[in-house]
């Protein structure tokens, strides 16, 4: 009879052992699902991917596909520690990366994804010619400057965008071949966007340009009319005039001939 006496004695003492004021007790993990301000204990994971679309796992578990879009993320919370990111994408060989985060803090990460060799082609890019310090960003991305030999490049769409200063930056979408070189001529036009004096009739000394588009500027004067503009060069843009002329090379003065009613040469200058 003591025996047992004793030993419930002794479980009740070991089940009260977290009793009294709870100094022993662990405090409850913090809700890292909430959204606002990072509190302590959780993180913040902040995902893009190049390129995007990828389909990302944490831990095992599906998230998303990251943004396509610049400047978007894909975002993960939950607490901090060493969390893996798998991303995988057709075309791609498979990521896998272990990212470490800290407490009360948001981590920015990017998986660069490495194309399979099969589903590689060639870019070659042109522009129209007498254009200096011409840039080449392949989906947003600076890759070098014009001119450029062709570019191995994942197969699928591609936005191409050249810009350089005193001109109107181009961004058409390029679909590559895999295993085959695509070919694009970039279209570029001077920005004669402003306010020209001109050497006509007092009338028409003074033209005002509009940039339309890349290839495309509106002059309003004495007359208005549309000029396609290629690189530096210039000529008609509707029926009433036919023009050609060109662009100086630092692009304040334009020179063209004008047939159509009263045929005239004029060099304007801003």
């Amino acid at each position: 009879m003591r025996n047992h006496v004793l030993m419930a004695a002794l479980g009740a003492a070991f089940l009260c052992a977290g009793c009294g004021d709870g100094g022993n007790m662990m405090p409850p993990p913090p809700d890292c699902s909430l959204s606002g301000e990072l509190v302590e204990g959780c993180s913040e994971l902040r995902l893009t991917s190049t390129p995007g679309g990828a389909a990302i796992l944490i831990d095992g578990e599906a998230l998303g596909a990251t943004p396509t879009s610049p400047g978007e993320t894909l975002n993960w919370r939950g607490p901090f520690g060493t969390v893996t990111v798998e991303a995988t994408l057709d075309g791609y060989e498979p990521y896998l990366e272990d990212v470490l985060l800290g407490s009360g803090r948001a981590v920015d990460h990017n998986a660069v994804l490495v194309p399979t060799v099969s589903a590689m082609g060639m870019l070659a890019v042109s522009i129209p010619p007498g254009i200096t310090g011409a840039t080449l960003l392949l989906d947003g991305i600076e890759v070098g400057t014009m001119p450029m030999a062709p570019l191995e490049v994942p197969e699928g769409p591609h936005r191409v965008t050249v810009t350089a200063a005193g001109y109107v930056a181009a961004e058409p979408t390029v679909d590559v071949v895999r295993m085959e070189t695509t070919m694009v001529t970039v279209a570029v036009g001077r920005d004669l966007t402003g306010r020209w004096t001109c050497d006509r009739d007092p009338r028409t000394r003074m033209i005002t340009m509009s940039t339309l588009s890349v290839e495309q500027v509106e002059a309003y004067g004495f007359h208005s009319f549309t000029l396609l503009v290629s690189g530096n060069m210039l000529s008609s843009g509707d029926s009433r005039v036919t023009v050609t002329g060109s662009v100086s090379p630092d692009g304040r003065e334009v020179q063209y001939d004008s047939v159509g009613g009263v045929s005239f040469h004029t060099v304007c200058t801003r």
